[in-house]
């Protein structure tokens, strides 16, 4: 054809060809290299949390995967605060004992137009976002929080507290007459 008559059709992304096939897959798992952790292991194996500090540290890994997290102990629960910065895009992950929830007590302050404060449960679905002076308490769906603060370089941060604490009866909205009444509910989780 000498005239584009609006048919071609191309690639979703750079590394894939026309089929939606990785151009470059060394180590054939269906991830594209430049996609992968680990390019030539289909395992993954050589990723994994590489920071000492965290519960899950993985002495064998040498890519660190972002999947660190702090250990929250049912019978002694955690509590902890953190003032940002400018830029901050700083991540806190939680995770406590299988077959248990985790509760969170957040209160705090952010510069209301361009700093928040986001907490995630342990799949990475969004719990709550907050901005200006906040509180806020409520239980996870399932044993992991995340807390991430994210600015901008135009105020410094005020600092938000947080204590953490394990629930092992089913959460849910234990209202009634609310939309999203649970009848398994034990223990409110603050988003009815």
């Amino acid at each position: 054809a000498t005239t584009n008559d609006g048919s071609c059709t191309y690639p979703a992304s750079a590394d894939l060809d026309c089929d939606g096939n990785c151009l470059a897959d060394a180590d054939a798992d269906g991830i594209c290299d430049a996609n992968d952790l680990c390019p030539d292991d289909a395992t993954d194996a050589c990723a994994g949390c590489t920071d000492d500090a965290y519960a899950n540290y993985d002495p064998d890994a040498t890519i660190d995967d972002g999947s660190c997290y702090f250990a929250v102990s049912c019978e002694l629960g955690l509590s902890n605060s953190y003032t940002y910065v400018n830029n901050d895009n700083t991540v806190f992950n939680y995770q406590s004992n299988a077959g248990s929830y985790l509760a969170i007590d957040i209160s705090g302050s952010t510069e209301s137009c361009c700093d928040d404060v986001r907490v995630y449960n342990g799949a990475g679905d969004l719990l709550a976002q907050y901005a200006g002076d906040f509180s806020g308490t409520f239980v996870s769906d399932d044993n992991g929080i995340t807390i991430v603060f994210d600015s901008d370089g135009s105020v410094l941060g005020g600092e938000t507290t947080w204590t953490l604490s394990c629930v092992t009866d089913v959460p849910g909205c234990t209202d009634d007459t609310a939309c999203n009444f649970d009848v398994d509910a034990v223990v409110d989780n603050g988003f009815c």
